[in-house]
């Protein structure tokens, strides 16, 4: 609601406000997991390796990390070998 007074439209959750924090209580939805596979997609589309880390610096909160590397990884859609996650 603040961001659509100033006229921003969209920005990364800030993990801190009241609203951030409710939302990382709910449980993962398939929205969600659909949502956060084609972020991991966009991360992973240049080909190379990236470190795992990389992924708390995007949107996806912490909390729904795991649920999300243990689908991509149990979906064969990712690799993950000594800290680094490749697409298949």
């Amino acid at each position: 609601m603040l961001l659509r007074y100033f006229g921003e439209h969209s920005a990364l959750p800030c993990r801190q406000c009241d609203n951030c924090r409710r939302q990382r209580k709910q449980p993962l939805s398939e929205t969600s997991l659909r949502h956060y596979c084609d972020l991991l997609s966009i991360l992973l589309s240049d080909g190379n390796p990236h470190p795992i880390e990389e992924l708390y610096r995007t949107s996806i909160p912490t909390e729904h990390l795991k649920v999300l590397l243990r689908y991509v990884v149990d979906e064969e859609i990712v690799h993950i070998k000594d800290g680094m996650i490749t697409k298949k």
